[in-house]
């Protein structure tokens, strides 16, 4: 059964939209009163629309990201908003293993994922991760995706539950939230393991792709080690993060992860942002930015060439910070500042870890 008081009908809560303890709608999370009470475990829930229970094994990498990951090298990956005017430059994209391709981020509407991969690995040969959330979509509409992603020639997929429908401009959407993130991404494994549904029925095209997860250290480690495990049990075989400006719970989370045996290929997602006005919005997302970061924009923040300085050494640091503490760690850089800011941050952390 459905859990009836949470606004997204999680069975696998909380999602990585909870904030002490809240919902992103304001709510109260009942799968945070859960953990709180030490009863939220890492067991895998399915809904009774799926009839089949089938094994989830490990598999071997075909995509060379994640060969590359698992080899314990350092992987790269660029956010790539899919729209026309964000193609960067061949020279621009060589630099990474892989682009990844969000879903109509904050719930505003953009170029299909899987269509916008398809174009940059026709037109640049670079590997490419689309993004699909729940928000979006029911189940059907995530079979016909995930055949789609197949067909196309995706390498990955980053399954997530996604941002409510509050954050749209768009007021009159209403949310799908047919599965969770965990739902999902064991539906895509029936997918490309045994190429069948939820029933078990047999589908008309067996495709295959890697299948991707978000993680968080914004989260307390406790509760987002339970959410990691959770997600490596139902299939994921890579993560990408929330955006990070604090070190501080990364290096805790890491310490956690690795502490529990889990040696999953994590990407830390850095964004140099170093506008005032865009950082104070980032706690209202949920992502943590440290007092030190905040006070030193603060103090250069009318001289942006030095605030831009600032932000990629800052960044550097802790990706340097963070590889120290786990082996299989790697980069996922977002483009909101425009693709040289984010080279200017790559080869920075590129010529401190490699």
């Amino acid at each position: 059964m459905m859990c009836v008081q949470c606004v997204k009908g999680m069975l696998n809560g909380p999602c990585g939209s909870m904030r002490d303890g809240k919902c992103e709608v304001g709510v109260k999370c009942p799968w945070y009163a859960l953990y709180k009470e030490g009863k939220l475990t890492d067991e895998v829930k399915l809904d009774k629309g799926f009839l089949v229970k089938l094994e989830v094994k490990s598999r071997e990498a075909r995509a060379e990201f994640l060969k590359k990951a698992l080899n314990d090298k350092i992987v790269y990956t660029l956010d790539l908003p899919p729209l026309p005017e964000m193609f960067p430059g061949k020279n621009i994209l060589e630099m990474y293993d892989a682009v990844s391709v969000p879903d109509n981020p904050m719930a505003r509407p953009y170029i299909d994922p899987v269509v916008y991969c398809y174009k940059v690995k026709q037109e640049f040969g670079v590997e490419t991760i689309a993004h699909i959330t729940a928000r979006d979509r029911n189940r059907l509409a995530l079979l016909s995706m995930f055949m789609t992603v197949g067909y196309a020639g995706v390498d990955g997929v980053m399954l997530v539950t996604g941002d409510h429908t509050i954050h749209s401009p768009y007021k009159v959407i209403r949310p799908v939230y047919d599965l969770d993130s965990v739902r999902m991404i064991y539906l895509a494994r029936l997918v490309t393991d045994y190429g069948v549904d939820f029933r078990g029925k047999k589908l008309p095209y067996k495709p295959f792709f890697h299948i991707g997860a978000g993680w968080d250290p914004n989260i307390e480690a406790g509760l987002e080690l339970i959410r990691i495990k959770r997600k490596i049990k139902a299939g994921a075989e890579f993560f990408e993060s929330q955006a990070i400006f604090d070190i501080k719970p990364v290096v805790e989370l890491l310490k956690t992860i690795k502490g529990a045996g889990i040696d999953v290929p994590l990407m830390l997602c850095l964004i140099p942002v170093y506008k005032l006005k865009e950082l104070k919005f980032m706690p209202k997302l949920g992502v943590k930015v440290s007092k030190e970061y905040l006070d030193k924009i603060l103090e250069i923040k009318d001289d942006p060439v030095k605030c831009r300085e600032y932000s990629v050494n800052y960044l550097a640091a802790m990706a340097e910070e963070a590889a120290q503490v786990y082996d299989r760690i790697g980069y996922y850089i977002g483009s909101h500042g425009g693709f040289d800011l984010a080279e200017e941050l790559t080869k920075e952390i590129k010529s401190r870890v490699g």
